[in-house]
């Protein structure tokens, strides 16, 4: 594909996309080669089943397909944990693959010979080249079967020697996500131009270990997670005042950071594996979400699919601020005049599919989540759009059927912005959390 001149063009629209696109240059022939990698991706998906009565956590591995020639074993690439059997996917580089199933026991993430299991393919290897969508992979574990002689083997998270700055054999989103390191707000990776940069490079996001859930402190069984979700071109470091006067004696927070090119869908799915995991990993029971901008449509798709398939922990609470609900004009107006189209914009664009499917009648919250609704309105009239938060349009923020949805509104006098840091929008916050 010639990119120059599309690249000279699109740089002239980037004033179409409004607050969306601020950034420090044309990053538009690199946008093009993010896109184009994640095109060439591979997908592996497909259903896990049991027999009996048997109990989890189950955890499907994704092996490197080439035996080792000292060995004659197989590498772990990837790893996907669940509660009970059920959907499983993995993201990786075009290769050959082998996949191990096996019933975790000791809940300890240890395969040992013996253990209910099962490998695909019985011999060879499952070829994905790249750009290809391999689904519908299906494995079941019986109760009496076992890979007796197949050697243990221990998977584990750490990152160490891994990434950043590493060049894999074999590139795995698994590899570059967080599953609950310990961080501050103030390191690096969460610095705006980061944030900002990953609308541009998803990619280079990904490489460098940016993605995933990250905790303020080592986990405490005896508080309750309460899980934050950042908006476009956001970053955790975003709820910091929040963060701050966030009762720590009894709520401990959980940053979802995400690069903010990739379309809602796969962010929501994302944010759902890898808490699947953390879930069965703590044993945790409950936790909230409080979600700014865009990251409250990730976070009400995540909070749906929860629904339809049922997971290990409730949400009481769901607090989304200031959320996009119908959409945001800039993205529309994106996708219609940009020679180049990011694939959030098309899910933001005012009747895209994907506000179709969360608005969906049969696409609900679960049952025992309570959805108080805050919105920001100090923003006048902008361009043809009517009264607006400075961002989003009140007509978005205040979407009938998130209204309906509601078990409270809420409108702040305060910019788009913020209302993250609006002293009656934390009050109230604290005040709801405390319940």
């Amino acid at each position: 594909m010639r990119t120059g001149g599309l690249a000279n063009r699109a740089c002239q629209w980037l004033a179409i996309a409004g607050l969306m696109l601020v950034t420090t240059g044309c990053m538009i022939t690199d946008a093009f080669r993010q896109l184009e990698e994640i095109d060439s991706a591979c997908l592996l998906s497909g259903q896990l089943a049991s027999s009996g009565d048997q109990t989890g956590p189950f955890v499907v591995v994704l092996l490197d397909g080439p035996a080792s020639a000292e060995t004659g074993e197989h590498t772990p690439v990837d790893f996907f944990v669940m509660e009970r059997p059920g959907n499983w996917a993995f993201a990786v580089g075009p290769g050959q693959y082998r996949l191990l199933a096996f019933l975790d026991r000791r809940g300890n993430l240890e395969f040992a010979s013996g253990d209910p299991a099962v490998t695909f393919p019985v011999e060879g290897a499952i070829d994905c080249q790249a750009g290809e969508r391999i689904e519908g992979l299906s494995l079941e574990i019986l109760a009496e079967q076992s890979l007796d002689g197949h050697r243990p083997i221990r998977l584990s998270r750490q990152r160490d020697g891994l990434i950043p700055g590493s060049v894999q054999e074999i590139f795995s989103l698994g590899q570059a996500t967080s599953f609950g390191e310990v961080t501050t707000l103030d390191h690096s990776r969460f610095a705006m131009e980061v944030a900002r940069d990953s609308l541009w490079r998803p990619v280079d996001f990904m490489r460098n270990g940016h993605p995933g859930i990250y905790f303020l402190d080592a986990y405490d069984s005896r508080k309750t997670p309460v899980l934050f979700v950042h908006g476009i071109n956001g970053s955790p470091r975003v709820f910091a005042d929040m963060i701050d006067q966030l009762d720590q004696t009894r709520f401990q927070p959980w940053l979802y950071y995400y690069p903010s090119a990739i379309g809602l869908t796969e962010n929501a799915d994302y944010l759902g594996n890898i808490m699947l995991e953390l879930e069965v990993r703590h044993d945790i029971d409950k936790f909230h979400v409080i979600a700014h901008s865009m990251g409250g449509l990730v976070a009400r798709a995540f909070l749906g699919k929860r629904a339809e398939r049922g997971s290990p922990a409730s949400v009481p609470l769901f607090i989304p601020l200031s959320a996009p609900w119908g959409g945001n004009a800039a993205a529309g107006q994106a996708v219609d005049s940009s020679p180049l189209v990011m694939p959030v914009w098309r899910d933001m664009a005012p009747g895209s599919e994907f506000l179709a499917q969360l608005w969906a009648p049969d696409f609900s919250l679960p049952q025992e989540t309570e959805t108080h609704l805050l919105f920001s309105y100090q923003g006048g009239e902008y361009l043809n759009w009517g009264s607006t938060d400075g961002v989003i349009s009140l007509s978005s923020l205040l979407l009938l059927q998130a209204q309906d949805e509601a078990d409270e509104i809420l409108g702040i006098n305060a910019t788009h912005i913020g209302i993250l840091s609006d002293p009656l929008a934390l009050e109230r916050i604290n005040r709801i959390l405390q319940k």
